[in-house]
């Protein structure tokens, strides 16, 4: 028996050793956000997701300025962009009243200063949106003037559009337009500074029809119960002096070829909430509903602690991908139709000196496969050129993204070839594997990439082969194990001969007879206290191999997070725990269970949960997703049946009857919320104590160093 325990203290020392991060491919050295371009790679969890260095997907074509255009007035404020699609791209400039129009070719067009409006000039100074149509009407939000202004590229103005007269406007309602657009049927869409009801829509009688797709304010369950008690306890004058959540109000739209309306949020959390940011693009059906599923989705990079990320700009290309532009880093991510990042480079938060990089991102556009970036403290729009591996990745994921997955193998393994870190080109080397019926090789990439769907897939196939391939061997093994246990139980009973030992046979008859086993328990105590240290090691042991070493399907292990003394104190520690506040309880309640008596309960009522994980363990491994069902049953099953054990054990050797036992069970809850409250508050003072100890030898070691 101390051979046993001896085992188990060495199985949990190196357990408790920090894994080592074994994956095939490693990412260490990409702490710092690459340039010129990178993209996330998702773990097995899905959840978390680091940035990794990937071949460019573009590079800095050429920077424009006035110098650059010949304006023989600079621009002295650009505070939006728009290109139509016949590549002229029209440049707001806010500050000077004015609009600049771009060629194709990058090349001066025209450009006007303020606009005439029956023989009146009239100036849309701070004006902070623009946008045109094909054939040449540009619609300008004139912020501070309360109005959109519609005129040609010569600037006389053919209507304006001031704040609609209609009782579905609140009376306080402020107009401040900021962006302005226009779908193909002559929908005109507005977004109002401060307006948390969404865009103002008018139709193509220029009719007001009302507020369109505003964002929603999301409330948690607790939110909700705070609301309902302050409705039932405080009076209306307190209850309108409270602080009430709005949503978060447009910073862009933008509409595509098929009309859909594309918006995007900046600022969806705080830094002080400590909230991963997410739901920043969102694409609206007509009835103004989120088709793009975005709510669990953070359309920027995860939160690094220095500033708060504002998704200023949106736009969309004619194959659906997506170009969302974070103002706070000059970083602009490209994401197809289903949510997948695809890429993001750029850069901000410099002195914007280098080509690529921004001061001050403030708007963005495409000029067929170009991409357009305005920045407004050096009034310039840098243009980025997609590159051939930009090209070759877009038009894999593309196919993909059509299931073509044959016609897009090529094209994903050219991506593999060059750049290793790309995650996509191995989910869709999987999916074209699959879809040649080369199943271990698709299980193998998939597994590397992530992709579950995929491997489940794969996965099912293999499996179905090697049982129908090895269907009679399966049957003949199983029947000679089972005759040959058959015959070696009779053997063994004809010869009396115990291979196990009568205490461990005594300890699994528990699951037949729990009453005489708990009876035998209290007698012999002692010798069933080390049986009960060995099934309190294997449920830890099963629990981190079944954390471990389940099915991939089913295995979201992340070595490089996980934390084995974590899982012991979740275990053990919750039994050790238990143990001692249900003897505290029960003393003050004259139980007559012994803390041993308690502790060795509790461990043997644990025998369910040990096999419900080595089931689980061995099951996932052969089972498929859709199959899960009846491993969800098992472990139930299993949990309620160590409950059971658990509750006739402890009402046994306590002597209680089942109300007070219920009780004495509350209490036991109870103390136990208390020490954990209060052991980590100690831990928390403790952390805080070190840290002040390091900062009293830190200053110390200043002052002996520099003298003071």
């Amino acid at each position: 028996m101390k051979r046993f325990v001896s085992f188990f203290i060495v199985v949990i020392f190196i357990m408790s050793i920090p894994f080592i991060n074994a994956s095939a491919i490693t990412y260490k050295d990409n702490d710092q956000l690459p340039y010129n371009s990178y993209t996330y790679w998702y773990d097995y969890s899905g959840s978390e997701k680091k940035a990794v260095y990937n071949k460019p997907l573009y590079t800095t074509n050429k920077v424009i300025d006035s110098i650059s255009l010949g304006l023989e007035t600079p621009i002295q404020e650009i505070s939006d962009i728009y290109t139509n699609k016949l590549g002229k791209t029209y440049i707001l400039d806010s500050k000077g009243s004015s609009v600049v129009i771009v060629n194709q070719d990058y090349t001066l067009n025209n450009s006007f200063t303020n606009v005439k409006h029956n023989d009146e000039i009239i100036t849309f100074k701070n004006a902070l949106g623009i946008f045109a149509t094909d054939d040449g009407a540009i619609y300008i939000a004139d912020t501070e003037n309360e109005r959109v202004i519609c005129c040609d590229e010569t600037g006389v103005v053919k209507k304006i559009y001031y704040l609609p007269d209609s009782r579905l406007i609140p009376s306080s309602f402020k107009y401040k337009p900021i962006k302005v657009a226009m779908d193909s049927r002559g929908y005109l869409y507005v977004l109002s500074d401060g307006s948390y009801y969404g865009a103002i829509l008018y139709s193509p009688n220029d009719e007001f029809l009302g507020f369109y797709g505003a964002n929603t304010v999301k409330s948690s369950v607790s939110d909700v119960i705070v609301n309902l008690w302050n409705k039932l306890i405080l009076n209306d004058k307190k209850h309108s002096s409270m602080e009430s959540k709005l949503p978060y109000q447009f910073t862009d739209l933008y509409i595509d070829t098929s009309d859909f309306v594309y918006t995007a949020t900046g600022n969806t959390s705080t830094l002080s909430n400590g909230e991963e940011q997410k739901g920043q693009i969102r694409k609206l059906s007509p009835g103004g509903k989120d088709v793009l599923g975005s709510d669990a989705v953070n359309y920027g990079d995860t939160d690094n602690g220095h500033y708060s990320q504002d998704i200023l700009g949106v736009t969309v290309d004619a194959e659906g991908y997506i170009y969302a532009l974070d103002s706070a880093y000059g970083h602009i991510f490209i994401y197809n139709q289903k949510n997948t990042l695809i890429g993001a480079f750029g850069s901000g938060t410099r002195k914007g000196e280098q080509k690529g990089s921004f001061t001050s991102a403030k708007a963005i556009t495409l000029n067929g496969s170009d991409v357009i970036v305005a920045d407004s403290t050096f009034n310039q729009l840098t243009v980025f050129q997609i590159t051939e591996y930009g090209e070759l990745v877009k038009n894999a994921q593309r196919l993909t993204d059509k299931g073509d997955y044959k016609g897009s193998k090529e094209l994903w393994q050219s991506v593999f070839s060059q750049d290793r870190n790309n995650q996509l080109s191995y989910i869709g080397l999987a999916k074209a594997f699959y879809e040649e019926e080369n199943f271990a090789k698709s299980m193998e990439f998939a597994k590397i990439g992530c992709d579950r769907e995929t491997y489940a897939l794969s996965f099912k196939e293999v499996r179905n082969e090697w049982i129908n391939n090895n269907f009679y061997w399966i049957v003949l093994v199983i029947a000679l194990i089972v005759i040959g246990i058959i015959f070696l139980i009779r053997y063994l009973r004809k010869k009396q001969i115990n291979i196990i030992p009568k205490d461990i046979k005594t300890t699994l008859s528990i699951w037949a007879h729990p009453s005489d086993v708990y009876d035998v328990i209290s007698k012999k105590k002692t010798r069933f206290f080390i049986i009960s240290i060995i099934l309190l090691l294997l449920l830890y042991v099963t629990t981190v191999m079944k954390d471990m070493l389940s099915g991939f399907c089913f295995n979201y292990f992340n070595s490089s997070s996980y934390n084995a003394v974590f899982v012991f104190l979740q275990t053990a520690g919750l039994v050790v725990l238990l143990t001692v506040c249900f003897w505290g309880v029960s003393t003050l309640m004259l139980g007559r269970g012994k803390m041993i008596d308690i502790f060795i309960v509790i461990c043997h009522s644990l025998q369910p949960i040990i096999v419900s994980n080595v089931l689980y363990l061995i099951l996932t491994n052969f089972a498929l997703p859709s199959e899960i069902g009846f491993l969800n049953i098992i472990s139930v099953a299993m949990t309620m049946y160590s409950a059971f054990l658990l509750i006739m054990g402890l009402m046994r050797i306590s002597e209680y009857g089942f109300s007070k036992f219920v009780g004495v069970s509350i209490l036991t809850i109870c103390g136990m919320v208390c020490i954990l409250f209060v052991g980590i508050v100690v831990f928390l003072l403790f952390q805080t104590f070190i840290e002040f100890i390091k900062t009293i030898a830190s200053e110390i070691n200043k002052i002996v160093m520099f003298g003071g």
